[in-house]
Parts: structure tokens; C-alpha cells; sequence
């Protein structure tokens, strides 16, 4: 009976030990499906992702091949794609409810600003995730029993959110998806969720939009999309491309 006993212990033992094994060998695979699945409500567009790197003892993680699609009505390919974002975080918290995560590294990430009579496609991504993050926080407050496992869940703190050597590409619905590219300001967010306690993915996520959204912005606004530029293509000029160009010079 005592051997019995034994074996079964072992198997139990052998076979969490090639479950864990199994895990660690698919965390790459498992990140990635995690970002394709809960990505997308949070910004209300396609997402894309060729593959995560995920290196747990080293506190390193990076997302290869990250595009984000446009909304509905946006006739350029895609909002934002970045061949790599880079990643390093406290390993020591990884299991706990609040994760630090020392760096978050963009370099040189593609982003298609498109104006159309309601906005931009940027403005539009960014009203979906105030959407969410109103939503969420709605039925949070709702929920009858704090304490049902239903909380809010883990939150973050990002000590360094860093955008490097960004381009715009800039069209407009008139231009029929042609576009115009200008260089972007570089991003440099400190200490998100310091002050309060943590925050939630969605709520780093929209931190993260808005500040795109604003340079991106900022740096379209001479080519006056909703305008000057608009009423030129209107009135023949020989191209749209052309149209748009004509501010730089």
C-alpha cells in the first residue's frame, strides 16, 4: 500500500513538474494569444502579432511584428505597426497584484494619421478606449460583491514609457489612402501609476494613446487636413500627394 501511495505521489509530482515545463516552453505562445484576444477590445481594431520573446529570469520581454488595424471607415492599411517593442520588468513581482515594469522601449514605429470628417482614425482609437475603460469601471462599480474574485485584478506601474525616431504617415479621406510622411517628437512618460497605486492595462494603454494621439497631432496641424489642404484638392491641384507636399517646402 505504501508503494502504491509512493508512485501516485510521484506521478502527481512528475507530471505538475512537465506541466510547468510545458508552460515556460509555450509562455511565448501564450503571451501572444493573450495580446491577440484582449487587445482588441480595449482599442476596437484588428491587432496583429507575429510573436512574443518572453525571458522570465531575466525580467526581459519583447512583442515582434505589432500592428493595430484602422476603424471602420479609414481607407490606409493600419493605425500604428512597430517591428519591436521592448520590455523589462521587476522579476520579483511578477506574482504579485502590482507589477513593475522598468521600461517599455518603441523605436522607430510606423503611425498613420488619417483625418476624415469625424477625426482622426487616431482620435476615434482613443475614444473607443475611454469607452472601455468607462465601461469597465462601470461594471466594477456594480459588481455586488467586492470580494467575489471579480476585482479589478493586477495593475502596473511603468517607471519609463519611451518612443523613439516615430514617423507619421498623414492622409486624409480625400487623398483616397495616399500619404505624407513627417517626423514625430519622441515620448517619454515617468513614473505611470506612481500616484495611484497602480493601473490597469486599459488605463496604461490609454495614457499611451493619448500622448501618440497628441503628438501626432501636433505634428500634422500645419498641413490644416480639415482646410486649406482639403479645399486645394478640391479645386484640381495635380495631385494629392502634391497637395499635402506643398506645406514643406
Amino acid at each position: 500500500m505504501g508503494k502504491t501511495v509512493l508512485v501516485v505521489v510521484l506521478v502527481i509530482v512528475l507530471g505538475g513538474a512537465g506541466a510547468a515545463w510545458w508552460l515556460y516552453r509555450s509562455l511565448d505562445r501564450v503571451v501572444a494569444s493573450a495580446i491577440r484576444t484582449y487587445v482588441p477590445p480595449i482599442v476596437g481594431v484588428n491587432v496583429q502579432l507575429d510573436g512574443a520573446r518572453i525571458q522570465p529570469a531575466e525580467g526581459l520581454a519583447s512583442l515582434h511584428g505589432l500592428v493595430l488595424g484602422n476603424p471602420e471607415g479609414f481607407q490606409t492599411p493600419h493605425a500604428f505597426a512597430v517591428q519591436q517593442i521592448r520590455m523589462q520588468l521587476d522579476v520579483a513581482t511578477l506574482t504579485q497584484n502590482l507589477i513593475v515594469v522598468r521600461e517599455i522601449r518603441i523605436e522607430q514605429p510606423e503611425v498613420t494619421y488619417e483625418y476624415a470628417s469625424g477625426g482622426s482614425n487616431l482620435q476615434v482609437i482613443q475614444r473607443q478606449v475611454e469607452a472601455y475603460i468607462a465601461a469597465a469601471s462601470s461594471s466594477a462599480s456594480h459588481a455586488k460583491d467586492p470580494a467575489d474574485g471579480q476585482g479589478p485584478g493586477k495593475k502596473l506601474t511603468i517607471d519609463h514609457f519611451i518612443v523613439q525616431g516615430a514617423k507619421a504617415h498623414v492622409s486624409a479621406n480625400v487623398l483616397k489612402g495616399r500619404a505624407v510622411s513627417v517626423p514625430l517628437a519622441d515620448i517619454h512618460l515617468v513614473d505611470m501609476g506612481k500616484n495611484t497605486n497602480g493601473i490597469t492595462p486599459a488605463e496604461a494603454a490609454r495614457q499611451v494613446v493619448n500622448a501618440i494621439t497628441q503628438n501626432a497631432t501636433k505634428a500634422v496641424a500645419p498641413l490644416q487636413l480639415g482646410g486649406t489642404v482639403v479645399e486645394g484638392v478640391k479645386k484640381g491641384a495635380a495631385s494629392a500627394a502634391d497637395a499635402v507636399k506643398s506645406f514643406f517646402k
